[in-house]
């Protein structure tokens, strides 16, 4: 026990190190909302999907953000899975709490920053029928290469792993 603890410190002193926690966003009114999706003012990804539509149910503006802790994190667990898979499992583990932190984090700054409404949780692409291919769309309107350096792969994953996309509702 007190070994595997002494190799997360060690693994989170790196991860601290190498990672560059970063993100962006921008906050659209909501023109419409119907059964199947989401139609943002001056915006021109489509929130489509059911699920998406529930989500943001009477909210009047969605948040678009985009995270990550970036590419050092990605290149640090690659080094590692090289030299250490025990260390390059604990380091990718506390990458993954580092992302949510960060949007956990971010969250919490929308919601100050727009404490006139109440926020909705996270809803990222891929999350019910909210299609993984609005990923593309995000990093369009949020610049994510430009901005914090995030890309969007062909099969829709974002690079540098540890990075999220998402929408948060709000509600008046």
């Amino acid at each position: 026990m007190i070994k595997i603890k002494a190799l997360e410190r060690e693994c989170q002193a790196a991860l601290d190190s190498a990672a560059n926690p970063i993100y962006t966003y921008k906050v659209f009114d909501i023109e419409d909302i119907s059964h199947d999706g989401v139609k943002l003012m001056h915006c021109t990804l489509a929130l489509t999907g059911t699920a998406i539509a529930a989500h943001l149910k009477g909210c009047e503006k969605a948040v678009l953000l985009g995270a990550t802790i970036g590419v050092g994190a990605d290149t640090l667990i690659r080094k590692m899975q090289i030299e250490d898979m025990a260390k390059a499992v604990i380091t990718d583990r506390l990458a993954g709490f580092a992302i949510e932190r960060l949007c956990n984090e971010l969250a919490n700054i929308i919601s100050d920053k727009y404490s006139e409404y109440k926020t909705t949780t996270r809803f990222s692409p891929g999350y019910g029928d909210f299609p993984l291919e609005a990923q593309k769309g995000f990093s369009e309107v949020l610049r994510l290469p430009e901005s914090i350096g995030v890309y969007v792969s062909g099969s829709m994953t974002l690079t540098p792993s540890k990075s999220v996309t998402a929408v948060i509702g709000l509600r008046g």
